[in-house]
């Protein structure tokens, strides 16, 4: 319940408190005089409207009698939203703000949707029987694993797709280095090995001639024997070079069977590979790598399968228990309309038809899709007027079938209606002021003679200001509405 409303810096309203309570709470006052723009200041506070205020405050009584304050205050030209002075952003306060404030206007039609008119007849059925309840928990319980398997499995599907093309060129990358299988140090030993290749023809015919040396032995022996020197070290010098020579001889023969066109293909195939991932070894890494994503997706498959037979199993069962409540709603609709066009005859509207459709795939609410007609006109061919009578015939069904409680505003709901109709609004309204706060504006005089409090708006020149009348002004306040002129 608002127990306090305070605005100030409005285009029209200087600065205003206004001191609420329970019940019907009804704002009168001549055409222009500000009393939308006061109502759309009070939802701007809870970011159900947009209105240029300096600051707009309301105290909030919860249901366990604490004080909760919602404020909105311009700053730096922006507006910023408050909740007992801790910040909160606009769609999170909206969010919040419409689980407790019904805000009645003739733009939102969620009233009527598939979704509303399902809760209202459930509702209805749920008031007398508990086993329909039981149904629609473990309905919705089974349908939130459905539809999240059922995401599951189209984020697999939309990934097969993507998959078919990376499948193909992994596949081909990881063939390719498979083809190649390099070695972690094979580029080095390869070029080492083409440089002895290159130098193959070199070497031998420099050792060829420097073999010629060993020709001379004997007549180098003789000389250092003639000299009187030792040859030991000479010996060991020749011996150590034949040696050197018959080693490299050996392995210049290896190279003869060596085919130096397949050492330069091997060359630029490991040295492609090279360019492409950066060293042997990181191709190897990513061959590993990638050969696990292959896995990964094989087991995609396996995954899609599996997730497909869990939705099989789940449709099954949610199709029979859908079933059971539409059965349940079948039943139920006649007991709706009559206790629909009950309502409507206190607000002198016509009889409502309410039809049932069972062949629809399974959704959130079940196999129904739920059509309302008044009289023989579809919902949107009706008039303003029938729009909003209608909804409160939905709130006070709504409350007779579960005690509700909250905040209801509402502009000119009587608006274009005859006195009859108005005194049909002003009985609905008063009887709901029972279970909700109501905030309204009305012309009428019938929705004002039934007001808890009563508040007059004024305009002189450019200012509007609030005054809550006391009896005597009340009644010259209702006697204007009757007359449309002022009383003297």
């Amino acid at each position: 319940m608002i127990e306090r409303f305070f605005l100030k810096g409005n285009f029209l309203f200087k600065e205003e408190e206004i001191i609420f309570d329970k019940g019907l709470i009804v704002f009168s006052g001549a055409s222009g005089s500000g009393k939308s723009v006061l109502l759309d200041s009070i939802l701007s506070t809870f970011a159900l409207k947009n209105m240029d205020n300096e600051l707009s405050e309301v105290s909030l009584a919860d249901g366990e009698d604490n004080l909760v304050v919602f404020k909105q205050q311009k700053i730096t030209s922006k507006n910023r939203y408050f909740i007992n002075n801790e910040t909160i952003n606009k769609k999170d306060l909206f969010k919040k703000a419409n689980d407790f404030i019904h805000f009645l206007s003739v733009k939102d039609n969620y009233e009527f949707s598939n979704d509303a008119l399902l809760f209202l007849l459930d509702l209805s059925i749920s008031s007398k029987n508990k086993t329909f309840n039981s149904s629609k928990e473990k309905y919705s319980k089974l349908f939130e694993e459905y539809e999240k398997l059922t995401k599951e499995l189209t984020i697999i599907e939309k990934q097969e797709k993507e998959i078919i093309e990376k499948k193909e060129f992994i596949t081909f990358e990881i063939q390719k280095i498979e083809s190649c299988n390099p070695k972690e140090n094979e580029y080095d030993e390869l070029l080492d090995l083409k440089k002895k290749l290159s130098k193959k023809e070199k070497i031998e015919d420099a050792i060829n001639q420097a073999s010629e040396i060993f020709n001379h032995e004997s007549s180098v022996q003789i000389a250092l024997n003639h000299m009187g020197i030792e040859n030991n070290s000479f010996d060991d010098a020749i011996n150590e070079l034949k040696a050197v020579f018959d080693n490299e001889i050996d392995n210049l023969k290896k190279l003869e069977h060596i085919d130096s066109e397949e050492i330069l293909d091997r060359l630029q195939s490991i040295s492609d590979l090279i360019n492409r991932y950066g060293s042997i070894k990181e191709a190897l890494k990513y061959k590993e790598e990638k050969s696990k994503q292959l896995e990964e997706f094989d087991n995609l498959s396996f995954n899609k399968k599996e997730i497909k037979d869990k939705l099989d199993k789940l449709e099954k069962n949610l199709l029979k228990i859908a079933n059971d409540i539409s059965k349940a709603r079948i039943k139920n609709t006649d007991k709706l309309v009559k206790d629909f066009n009950k309502q409507n005859s206190i607000l002198h509207l016509g009889d409502v038809f309410i039809t049932l459709q069972s062949n629809q795939p399974i959704y959130k609410n079940g196999i129904d899709i739920i059509d309302m007609k008044l009289e023989e006109s579809s919902l949107n061919t009706i008039s303003s007027g029938e729009i909003n009578r209608l909804r409160l015939s939905i709130l006070s069904l709504k409350n007779s079938y579960m005690s509700f409680n909250g905040i209801i505003i509402l502009d000119e709901i009587d608006a274009n209606l005859s006195g009859v109709e108005s005194e049909g609004v002003a009985k609905v309204l008063h009887s709901l002021s029972k279970s909700y706060q109501i905030i309204c504006i009305s012309h009428h005089p019938q929705l004002a003679s039934y007001a808890n409090l009563h508040f007059l708006i004024s305009k002189k020149k450019d200012t509007s200001t609030i005054k809550l009348m006391n009896e005597k002004e009340r009644i010259n306040e209702i006697a204007r509405m009757i007359s449309r002129e002022n009383i003297i």
